[in-house]
């Protein structure tokens, strides 16, 4: 029979081992929530705080939805909301600013619109998204712009980036039906600078025409009513007067401005030299969207004629 001294040692040696074991037990649990702390990004604070723990600390920009005050306002943008990182720092992907690329239209009517929030002119036609959504105008259509803003589509870079040349005048005239017609630089009838070539991407008429030129001023009065049924068929129409009140005599802006208030021209008319040398005036020339010549007509006869002739135009 064991003694009493035994049976001491042996329930000394028991307790012992509870203890050890209880030991171990709770390094593998500290070790397990350290694991776990650690897996899921974040890091015992300098200042004792832990990220994770919703509240943010003294070196957190953020814990769970806890920003401490910020909002997408007081990191620089309009609307939005904030999100944070497992890092505790802020993601501002959520938050955006109202008009991007300053067109004047902010993101809500640039997606009913369907156009490009980061592209302040969509349609590449030299008018701002905003400014023709105001206008009642589509940004997505080039043949759609302010008509009564007295400014002009312009489409000169799209020209050069689709690498469409200036081109050279000649001293025999215009170039041949089915070449390219050179820039021609004018000025507009409210003293603005004018080229032919901003008007890539639209079918032109250009008009060669004189103060002095009795059937021009016949023209003039019924072009109103032309440009007004072609206007939204992606058409420009171009008047230039080459020469004043009498024949030899250069034109002026006065010449310009005066004939298009005279007979309320509501398309470009500029002034400038004479490049092309016509015959007769006036003498038209229609132009595909890409700048070359389809057709020439020398001398007014009618505007069913004209139109016939911008019909054929692509």
């Amino acid at each position: 029979m064991p003694s009493i001294g035994s049976n001491s040692m042996a329930f000394t040696k028991l307790v012992r081992r509870s203890v050890s074991l209880r030991r171990s037990l709770l390094g593998v649990g500290v070790l397990a929530v350290a694991s776990l702390l650690l897996a899921n990004g974040c890091e015992p604070e300098l200042d004792g705080t832990t990220c994770g723990d919703g509240l943010v600390g003294a070196v957190e920009q953020c814990d769970g939805s806890d920003f401490g005050g910020a909002t997408c306002a007081s990191h620089g943008f309009d609307e939005g909301s904030l999100g944070c990182f497992n890092s505790c720092t802020v993601d501002t992907s959520g938050c955006f600013l109202l008009d991007a690329d300053a067109d004047g239209a902010d993101i809500h009517e640039e997606q009913a619109a369907g156009t490009d929030p980061e592209n302040p002119d969509s349609d590449g036609d030299g008018f701002l998204d905003g400014e023709e959504l105001d206008a009642a105008a589509s940004p997505l259509d080039i043949a759609s712009w302010p008509y009564d803003s007295g400014r002009w589509p312009n489409r000169l870079p799209a020209a050069v980036a689709d690498g469409v040349p200036p081109g050279a005048w000649s001293v025999f005239g215009a170039p041949p039906v089915g070449a390219l017609m050179p820039d021609y630089l004018v000025t507009d009838q409210h003293g603005a600078p004018l080229q032919l070539h901003q008007f890539y991407g639209y079918k032109i008429m250009l008009s060669i025409g004189a103060v002095w030129c009795g059937p021009c001023n016949l023209a003039a009065e019924s072009s109103p009513a032309l440009w007004e049924s072609h206007k939204t068929e992606g058409v420009i129409f171009l008047e230039i007067l080459v020469e004043s009140t009498s024949v030899g005599q250069p034109s002026k802006q006065s010449d310009a401005t005066n004939w298009a208030n005279h007979y309320g021209l509501a398309y470009p008319v500029g002034w400038g030299p004479d490049h092309l040398h016509p015959s007769s005036i006036p003498t038209y020339y229609f132009l595909h969207s890409d700048l070359t010549i389809a057709e020439v007509q020398e001398g007014y006869g009618d505007d069913a004629s004209l139109a016939t002739a911008l019909a054929k135009l692509h």
